[in-house]
């Protein structure tokens, strides 16, 4: 495209730009110029990759600013049977990964003035999910040399369209330098590394280790921390032996709260009870924990749920050294 053909494309323009000042809005002005300066980035981005000179026949690609066409005898010319640009290929995942594909649908219809399928935002989305996943970054690796790094798991189920429920996990990474006090009374993580599977924990786990793999070979210590579940322990116990799992201690807090519910302990002072034992909690102090909650009376029925707490407490008490691994 010369000087003079991309001056041509913008003094077409000119007319339909310069009519703007009879809107009545400045809402219908800028909306008005939008859709002219979206054509007008379309006209110039098709004259910017036309070939005179190339063979005749073109392909249809779907832009950013829509739809062109392009020479197949072009350098960006891929071949492949895809007919959207790599941006908007990118831009189908940004806003597929973000919403369900319907929403995606309208907001590149409201937002970018072009019109995609929902489907089309599902294909690109889908195909990146099971071909786009991404190894350790090496930056990350070198700033985990000799650091602690940090692994978080947990794994719920979610409501898709076919066939209905299903599994997802996802993993979250992050170092010691990454974490730190965001205000007075709040503590932050900055950055982390997430890797999420939708279906069973054995397919996430191989997935997730592609990630740990790496990372544990450059790392002083690796803290694993979970909510209890039995899958993730036996999978960090098998794979990771070195590590030191912790479970979260507001997933602990959240037993001992259930626990006082049902107690004896005076309504008016089950709150004072739950945060004393959540310092002990804190510094460490297993022992003291388990001594009170013996002391504390339940009614008959509510016998089993003693012991069960007790139970889980004593059977995951290598997991509970909060002191040591306070982040």
């Amino acid at each position: 495209m010369t000087e003079s053909e991309f001056l041509s494309l913008a003094l077409s323009k000119y007319e339909s730009i310069k009519s703007l000042n009879g809107s009545a809005t400045f809402y219908e002005h800028e909306k008005d110029f939008d859709d002219i300066w979206t054509t007008l980035g379309k006209d110039v981005l098709a004259a910017s990759v036309s070939d005179k000179e190339g063979p005749k026949r073109k392909k249809s690609l779907m832009t950013r600013y829509g739809t062109i066409e392009i020479s197949k005898g072009h350098r960006y010319f891929s071949g492949s049977g895809n007919r959207q640009s790599p941006y908007l290929q990118e831009l189908s995942v940004y806003f597929g990964q973000f919403t369900c594909y319907a929403s995606a649908e309208e907001i590149f219809s409201k937002v970018l003035r072009i019109a995609i399928s929902d489907s089309t935002i599902f294909r690109q989305t889908n195909q990146v999910s099971q071909h786009g996943e991404v190894s350790m970054p090496e930056d990350f690796l070198r700033t985990a040399q000799d650091s602690v790094a940090y692994g978080m798991v947990d794994g719920s189920m979610i409501l898709t369209r076919e066939p209905g429920w299903k599994e997802v996990k996802v993993g979250r990474i992050f170092l010691e330098g990454h974490h730190g006090q965001v205000s007075k009374d709040r503590n932050g993580i900055g950055h982390s590394i997430y890797r999420a599977r939708l279906g069973g924990h054995k397919d996430f786990e191989e997935h997730l280790s592609t990630l740990l793999d790496p990372l544990v070979r450059k790392v002083k210590t690796f803290v694993f921390i979970s909510d209890g579940a039995r899958w993730i322990r036996d999978y960090i116990s098998d794979f990771y032996p070195q590590a030191i799992q912790i479970i979260d201690f507001y997933h602990v807090k959240e037993h001992i709260a259930e626990f006082a519910k049902i107690s004896k302990i005076e309504a008016n002072k089950r709150t004072g009870w739950i945060e004393d034992i959540s310092k002990l909690l804190l510094d460490s102090d297993l022992e003291s924990v388990i001594a009170q909650i013996n002391q504390v009376q339940v009614a008959k029925k509510a016998y089993g749920e003693k012991v069960s707490l007790l139970n889980y407490l004593t059977g995951n008490a290598y997991r509970m050294d909060y002191k040591y691994v306070i982040i």
